[in-house]
């Protein structure tokens, strides 16, 4: 009988899952869907920030992207940074259109952009794995999450 074997299941709480599957990685600055691995800038890593805490309005965009930064920007940034965000998700497999111009107000994300849970441990036992690899049976518990397995004991 196979003794039950820890596993940690390393998870940054800035990465998020935007329309169930494109993962954006906030640290690495990255885009990814299937073997395909974009990277966004640091503006475009904030916008998609703002998005996520419910920010829509040209100024708070503004505002969080630039200012928090010690940045001046001008409109023309602005809006070079969200034709660039369209370009970005057109090439990882989203719609441009996913990005929503709310005309005299800001834009929106039309798409669920959720954060991919954390996860500090999680026990196998053989009932767990049977008919399956360890491995599996941990993919399948967590099929909605893209997940990096590391052994820390036995």
């Amino acid at each position: 009988m196979m003794d039950a074997v820890t596993f940690r299941i390393v998870m940054n709480e800035t990465i998020f899952l935007l329309d169930k599957r494109v993962v954006f990685d906030s640290t690495k600055m990255t885009l990814s869907h299937g073997n395909e691995i974009i990277r966004i800038s640091e503006a475009e890593t904030h916008l998609l920030l703002a998005f996520w805490h419910g920010l829509y309005k040209k100024e708070d965009i503004i505002h969080f992207v630039w200012e928090n930064r010690g940045g001046c920007v001008s409109e023309s940034s602005y809006y070079k940074l969200i034709n660039q965000m369209r370009n970005d998700f057109s090439s990882i497999g989203l719609q441009s259109s996913d990005i929503v111009t709310r005309p005299r107000v800001g834009v929106s994300l039309s798409v669920a952009i959720e954060p991919i849970k954390k996860i500090t441990s999680l026990k196998v036992s053989d009932e767990n794995v049977k008919g399956t690899t360890t491995r599996e049976n941990i993919f399948y518990k967590n099929k909605r999450h893209s997940v990096f397995v590391v052994l820390t004991g036995a």
